[in-house]
Parts: C-alpha cells; structure tokens; sequence
C-alpha cells in the first residue's frame, strides 16, 4: 500500500458499510466524495443505477439539497442509495460491502441485489442474507473468527450444513458472519 497514493486507492476501491457515513454537505458533494472531478454524465449514470434520481426529485432543493451530520433527516434506505452511489463512482475494480443491508427495507435491498451483480469488478461482501448470498461464486463462513465453511455458493448454503442453518434463523443472537465474493467474468 505504501507505493499507491491515497488517490489511487480511492479510484480502485469502493466502500459501503453501516460505518461509512453520509457526510454533511449537498447531495451531489456526497456523491462525488470519491471522484471529485467525476462527469455529469457518470454521476447521472449512478444515481440512476441506485435510484438516487427518484429520492432528488422528493427534496425540496434537489441535488443541491444540504444533509445533516450523519445524514440525519435521510432513511437508512435512502443513506445507502447515497453511500452506494458515491462507491460505485468511476467503476471501482473492488467495490467492498460490510453488511449494506442490514436493517434495510425491501425495497433498497432490491437495489443492492441488482447492483452486485451488474458491478463490473470484484464485490467482496459481508451479509447475512441468503438472497444477497446466493449472488457470490465463493462464500466463506466465520463464526466469532473461526472458518466453518468455504466453497461456491451451491455447497457452502447446501441444507443441513452450518452456513444454511445460519441464513435461515433471523434474529437468534448468533454472532455469524457470512462473507463473499463475487467477481465479473
């Protein structure tokens, strides 16, 4: 890491997590955050992409709208349409995903299911949903650190085994993490 600059980082990889906040300023600074010199047509390419058009046209002053510390006065659904927007900026080649969908309605899940996949890059992600799961090539299950399984989709969520247990019991208190990969042919 030490030989790339911190510019270079930002092109290559994208970030969404349930720690990386919406920052204060105008909806189109957060989303430029990454690329700031991005084009018009980039940015309208990705707020199309994570339907961020349709959240503009219901704010009073639009893309110019100012957002609160932390995104206050914003969805959990619609911050992440903000966040996802901004990662995905310039078409990163590694677009990392820590858990975006949780606590997240259907609807924005349904966004981060159809933009996974159309990502041209890799798309290391952290979930606990099988939907969102069943997207990877290569999957590897953590329990409090220890790897408990690992493979292609198809075997790592086969039934009876721990990783499927895991996906099909919400809200039982495990601490479980299922991470994956997807990856453009």
């Amino acid at each position: 890491m030490t030989d790339h600059s911190a510019g270079s980082v930002r092109r290559a990889v994208g970030i969404v997590s349930t720690d990386v906040p919406v920052l204060r300023g105008t909806l189109d600074e957060n989303l430029r955050y990454r690329l700031p010199d991005a084009s018009d047509e980039d940015v309208a390419t990705v707020r199309e992409r994570c339907e961020i058009d349709e959240l503009i046209a219901r704010l009073p002053d639009g893309a110019d709208m100012r957002i609160a510390r932390l995104g206050a006065g914003l969805s959990a659904g619609e911050r992440l349409r903000v966040a996802l927007g901004r990662a995905l900026l310039g078409d990163p080649p590694i677009l990392l995903l820590d858990e975006v969908e949780a606590n997240l309605g259907a609807r924005s899940t349904e966004i981060v299911e159809r933009v996974v996949p159309a990502h041209q890059g890799t798309v290391p992600f952290v979930t606990h949903r099988l939907e969102l799961g069943r997207l990877a090539d290569a999957v590897w299950h953590l329990d409090e650190g220890r790897l408990m399984a690992a493979g292609p989709t198809d075997l790592v969520f086969a039934p009876g085994g721990p990783t499927a247990a895991l996906l099909a019991v919400a809200g039982d208190g495990q601490r479980s993490s299922v991470a994956t990969s997807l990856s453009a042919n």
